[in-house]
């Protein structure tokens, strides 16, 4: 939940009953963490990211260009988490996968048998606020991305664990 209530994607799955989870990997986190920014629901926070769409083709939701691996989904249900003073805090959104995008750069495995490399892919996850982190062998490093209280500011690292020589330069 924003400090204004609930977030422009949450009114938008409830409202459409889709939308494309965007996998996120390492070499676009900072973009990513501009999406995060607290604007007006009249911006698109795409475009002050400087993130480009593709077409979806079962929902009507575009998905990021960026994103390696995309998945198409349709809402299932939801589940309002109210915390112990009674307030409403999150809710969690479970969905169907109707479809998904593979980029072909990420694929390992074999011609008949395809799998998404994790190595390649370079997976990257929300932790909480404004802290990333990376799936794999080098999980014990992190990264803050910064994040303004007004547009013109498009996030910087505020701190940094691990080896800077092995970060994308996407970071």
């Amino acid at each position: 939940m924003s400090r204004k209530g609930k977030k422009d994607t949450l009114v938008n799955i409830e409202e459409t009953k889709q939308w494309v989870y965007n996998v996120l990997s390492d070499t676009w986190v900072s973009k990513a963490n501009m999406c995060s920014e607290d604007v007006s629901s009249d911006i698109n926070e795409l475009d002050i990211a400087g993130l480009d769409t593709l077409p979806c083709d079962k929902v009507n939701v575009p998905r990021v260009k960026q994103a390696l691996v995309a998945l198409e989904c349709e809402l299932e249900s939801k589940k309002e988490i109210i915390n112990d003073e009674g307030k409403h805090t999150t809710t969690v959104v479970f969905g169907r996968i109707i479809n998904y995008h593979i980029h072909s750069s990420v694929l390992g495995g074999t011609e008949e048998r395809p799998v998404v490399d994790l190595e390649k892919i370079r997976l990257c996850g929300r932790v909480g606020d404004v802290t990333y982190w990376p799936a794999g062998e080098e999980a014990r490093r992190y990264c803050r991305c910064g994040r303004s209280d007004t547009v013109s500011d498009k996030g910087r690292i505020l701190s940094f664990k691990g080896d800077p020589g092995k970060m994308s330069s996407g970071l």
